[in-house]
């Protein structure tokens, strides 16, 4: 029996002030294999600043944007880009730099 190691890391940061009108979130991902190089390494999912107005909020940095026909399976997800490492799985998202 062969022993074989894999981890994954999901590290998550979200900080509010000004009664919620602004913050700053991040999102990160690492996965560390044991055996295979090409899937160990670490990215940055989500990381932005916003600020909500009183009719409206702007976003500055990498974020993740969902929207389509049918929200729930993320079928017309064109504007989020595809992490190949992870696989083809539609959840495998990498955030896109914006100002949203």
């Amino acid at each position: 029996m062969a022993e074989y190691f894999s981890s994954i890391f999901n590290p998550e940061i979200y900080a509010e002030w000004n009664d919620g009108k602004q913050l700053i979130q991040f999102k990160g991902f690492a996965r560390l294999n044991q055996y295979d190089n090409e899937q160990t390494h670490a990215d940055v999912r989500e990381f932005y600043y916003q600020h909500v107005f009183k009719n409206w909020e702007i976003s500055l940095g990498a974020k993740k944007i969902y929207w389509g026909f049918t929200e729930s399976n993320h079928l017309v997800n064109v504007i989020n880009q595809d992490d190949f490492l992870e696989g083809n799985d539609i959840e495998n998202k990498l955030g896109q730099p914006m100002l949203h």
